[in-house]
């Protein structure tokens, strides 16, 4: 009687200890879906457009619409596919790019586009890349994106590191993990190898 009463308490924490760690993680996708960092900057970028290259500005509010846009529609969704994840990626890619600084984007042949990711993760990630890489016109930042084992999908870029790392995303990163844990037993990780920089 004791011992069923043990096991009852138990699986009631555990059930309880599991809805907890999915209002964490939809709490924390919900407080990130507005960028601050990506807001205020693209709002620079779009102010110095207006004065220099006014033709420009309406493409840069575009681009920053469809970026939240993207995130607004996908924000009560756990998943969403690679696919949708891609094409709000090359939105952030046109977003963040310049003439002096180029952002390359290369998925190869081989990627699973219909798999499933957590909305915001791989813009989560390419921000961060972006934020911590120091990259120009000439040096572009080239970001590879391709399956590993059919297991995981791999964001590979070259280590460039600014002077100093962007704390915000070393919180996004940790955020994600914590919401990948959720989601798969495949945890989300960060590898630095040499002058190799993947995000998994």
């Amino acid at each position: 009687s004791n011992e069923l009463l043990i096991r009852e308490n138990t699986r009631q924490l555990q059930t309880e200890e599991r809805l907890r760690e999915k209002v964490e993680a939809d709490f924390i996708g919900f407080r990130h879906d507005i960028n601050p960092g990506l807001l205020y900057g693209s709002l620079e970028k779009l102010l110095l457009l207006l004065h220099r290259h006014p033709d420009r500005a309406e493409e840069q509010v575009d681009l920053l619409a469809g970026i939240y846009r993207y995130q607004l529609m996908n924000r009560n969704r756990e998943l969403v596919t690679l696919e949708e994840e891609l094409a709000a990626a090359e939105l952030l890619r046109q977003l963040l790019g310049t003439d002096t600084a180029r952002i390359e984007l290369a998925c190869s042949n081989d990627l699973n586009r219909k798999s499933y990711v957590v909305p915001g993760a791989v813009l989560a990630a390419m921000d961060a890349m972006v934020r911590n890489t120091l990259f120009t016109a000439d040096a572009p930042l080239s970001i590879d994106l391709y399956q590993e084992d059919d297991e995981y999908f791999v964001m590979h870029h070259r280590i460039n590191d600014r002077l100093v790392i962007h704390e915000e995303s070393l919180k996004t990163f940790g955020r994600l993990q914590r919401a990948y844990s959720f989601f798969s037993d495949q945890p989300f990780v960060q590898v630095r190898a040499g002058v190799d920089n993947f995000v998994k």
